[in-house]
């Protein structure tokens, strides 16, 4: 079986797991959490090769945790507490979700020194500056839309060995 998601939209996305988990619910109660726990942890591994490394400081926060919420409910998370981990998801001014360029203003009647330079070699200054912003990364989205048919694989394995 093979399945679409709209990654365009967060919150579409969303939606689209919430039903296909409420679809599925019986099913999803009989997963052990052997395969939760493999579950998360490959989604970890998959969710911070995706993320950009430029200092690294992104992919070690993101981490993944198993918690037991009742006797025979258990949730696999994987997560970062770093706000801007959003804003490279779903993008920052046009690209974002306002649609709206960033627009930097001076403060205090100060300048703004965007790093250009006029003829003579001095530095040109500004009091405000606009910016598009960044274009949406969906690492996350993308990362686990692509591990889907894998968590599916693991569940599989995982009851075939408790059940078989």
């Amino acid at each position: 079986m093979k399945l679409e998601f709209n990654l365009d939209d967060p919150k579409a996305l969303a939606e689209q797991l919430d039903g296909l988990l409420q679809e599925r619910a019986g099913a999803i109660r009989r997963v052990p959490v052997s395969a939760l726990r493999q579950g998360v942890f490959e989604l970890l591994a998959l969710i911070q090769a995706r993320v950009p490394k430029k200092t690294a400081t992104l992919v070690r926060s993101i981490t993944a945790v198993v918690v037991k919420i009742s006797e025979d409910i258990s949730e696999g998370r994987v997560g970062t507490p770093l706000k801007y981990a959003k804003f490279l998801e779903d993008g920052t001014g046009l690209y974002g979700p306002g649609k709206q360029p960033i627009t930097i203003v001076a403060k205090n009647r100060k300048a703004l020194f965007w790093g250009a330079y006029d003829g003579k070699g001095g530095p040109l200054f500004r009091t405000r500056a606009i910016v598009k912003g960044i274009k949406p990364r969906h690492d996350f989205a993308n990362a686990i839309a692509e591990f889907l048919p894998r968590y599916q694989q693991i569940v599989e394995q995982h009851l075939a060995g408790v059940i078989g």
